[in-house]
Order: C-alpha cells, then structure tokens, then sequence
C-alpha cells in the first residue's frame, strides 16, 4: 500500500494562518467595517453635490458643511415630524386588521397584531421622548452606548473628511492598495461612483415624488393611514417591480374595508402614479442613470438584510454595484480563448 507524503513548507503555513487571521479580523470588526464602508457611501452620495456648489465657486468646506447641515436638518425633521405620525397611524392599522382578523379567521391572528402593536407603541414613546432617546434608538443600531458613540462619531468624521477633500476617496485607496491593483482599483472606484451617485440623487427624487404624489391623491380620497401608506410607496420605490405592487396592493386591501368602489378609485390611481413615473418621472430623472437589473437588486437587498440588518439594507445596493463592476473589471481583463481553426 502507497504512503501519500505531504510537503508543506512554512511558506504555505504562514499563509493559511495569515488567511485564517485576515478572516478572523474581519469577523471581529464586520461593525466597524460596515461603518467604514457607510461613511464611504455617504461621502459618494453627496459628493456631487458638494462638486457642484464647488463648480459654481462655492468653497468645498462650505459646500461640505452647508450640505451636511441639510441633511441633519431633513432626518431631524422625518424623525420628529414624520415617523411619529406614521408609527400612530400603523398601529392604529393593526388593531385594525387584528378585529378583522377576529372576523375572518378566529385564530391566533389577532394576539400576533397586538404583540405588533405593542412593540411599535414602544418606538413610538422613543421617537416621542427626545432626542436622548433617539439617540438611544440609533446607538443600538450599531451596538451599545460607547460603541455607538465611537461608531456615529467615525462615520460623521470619515464621510466629511472624504467629502471635503478634493479626491478624498482616490487617496484613501492609494494608501490602502498594493502598486499592482492600484490603478485598476482607481478605475473601479470611478466607475462605482458615477454610479451609486447617479443612483442614490435619482432614487431619492423619485422616491420624494411618489410619496408627495400618493400622500396628496390618498388624502383626496380620504384613505385612512394615508401618511404611512405614503411613506410605504417612497421606501418601496426602491425595490423594482414588486415594490410599488406591494404598496399599491396594501392600499387597495385598506380601502376595500370602507368600500368595494373606493378600493377599484385606488387601484386606478396607483395604475394612474406607476404610468406618470414610467412615462415621465423615470425618464425625466434617470435619464443619466445606469440601469441596475432588479434581480440584483432584490438579491442584494436579500442578502444585506440577513448578513447585516438595517445597515446591510442600506448598503445593499451600492455593494451590488461594487461587486458588478468588480466582475465586469474581471471579465474584461481575462485573456480570450484561442479560437479553434480548421487544420
């Protein structure tokens, strides 16, 4: 019987525990990086903006600060103005569905609305409390009390850093990445920023457009909850195909509880909204816009939300984006296979 000899240098074992290690690492730090990885996102999501006050001769640090100082001033007032009233407004709809499900099916439906309805009455007393305890709510997002200090703070000092220095991103990698893969990685972040840029302007106007334009057609109906069923169509918006679907199906299911007529008035204008965004809005602002096939993105959205949660969701498609033009960077640079010819 043959004896298998196995030659293993210290080479190859210094590798694998490299490997081992480099794998460890990242386990251990995924929070931190994907607060890296969030604060790069957000520096390539407003820095064309920053660009363009920097074009009309507006300093960068200015442009940089006045523009972050919008952004707080947008989520102050979605999370004190907005999210509130939503929150009421939902969990008035589940005690809703939870006496229709009594109606309907007599099981163990209406105990899991009200556990639904409890947990949201708990958000709610946050968003309602101050600002300590949202605070409190978006330090648990990223972990306890220190760690989401650390994390907020780092955030907001990586992306403004980023922003405010005139290729803040180019130098970042330049320092990072080894000479080889330095150029070829420059080439991939150009690309990669052209287009969650081009992706994350247009997916928010559209999304502003809708929910103005839903939250305005459901209040003349006088649909219940037209607030969160708003707020429903401009987060789902960006979901392709299924997204509006969902949000179109909800509010005809909501409005078919006063009346079969009023819920075929709501379908029709939800039809009405979806043809005004494809034949107008989608056109008029994605005109620029690289397309992403919705399978990436319904993957990618899948993906992030089981691998990270929130943050997983936020960052799912500009890391589908990464990992597109990564691939295509990569079968653009592989040698072609030698045609056969005829002998």
């Amino acid at each position: 019987m043959e004896r298998l000899n196995l030659d293993i240098s210290w080479k190859s074992l210094w590798r694998i525990f490299l490997m081992a290690a480099f794998v460890a690492i990242l386990l251990l730090a995924s929070k931190a990086i994907l607060s890296i990885v969030l604060a790069l996102v957000i520096s390539i999501a407003l820095d064309p903006i920053v660009t363009f006050l920097e074009k009309r001769r507006f300093p960068r640090i200015l442009g940089t600060l006045l523009v972050y100082v919008c952004a707080l001033l947008i989520l102050a007032f979605v999370f004190y103005s907005i999210i509130p009233v939503a929150l009421i407004e939902l969990s008035s709809f589940l005690q809703s569905l939870g006496g229709l499900a009594v109606k309907i099916s007599g099981n163990d439906l209406p105990d899991l609305f009200s556990k639904l309805n409890t947990h949201l009455e708990n958000y709610l007393g946050i968003f309602l409390k101050g600002g300590s305890s949202l605070f409190g709510l978006a330090t648990s997002i990223f972990g306890g009390v220190i760690s989401g200090i650390v994390s907020l703070v780092a955030i907001a000092i990586i992306s403004f850093y980023l922003t405010v220095s005139k290729n803040g991103l180019e130098r970042f990698i330049r320092v990072l990445a080894p000479d080889y893969y330095e150029e070829r990685l420059l080439g991939i972040l150009q690309r990669c920023r052209i287009r969650i840029g081009r992706w994350f302007g247009a997916q928010i106007i559209l999304s502003l457009v809708v929910g103005l334009v839903t939250f305005i057609g459901l209040r003349l109906f006088g649909i219940k909850y037209s607030l969160l069923l708003a707020l429903i169509a401009a987060i789902f918006e960006i979901v392709p195909i299924v997204g509006p679907i969902f949000a179109g199906a909800l509010a005809v299911l909501i409005a078919s509880t006063d009346s079969l007529v009023l819920a075929i008035y709501i379908a029709l204008f939800y039809l009405a909204v979806q043809q005004l965004e494809s034949q107008i809005f989608v056109p008029l602002v994605m005109r620029r816009m690289l397309e992403l096939h919705p399978v990436l993105v319904l993957s990618a959205l899948l993906i992030g939300s089981q691998v990270a949660g929130f943050l997983g969701l936020v960052l799912a498609v500009p890391a589908a984006v990464v990992f597109q033009e990564v691939l295509s960077d990569f079968t653009r640079r592989r040698p072609s296979k030698p045609k056969m010819t005829d002998v």
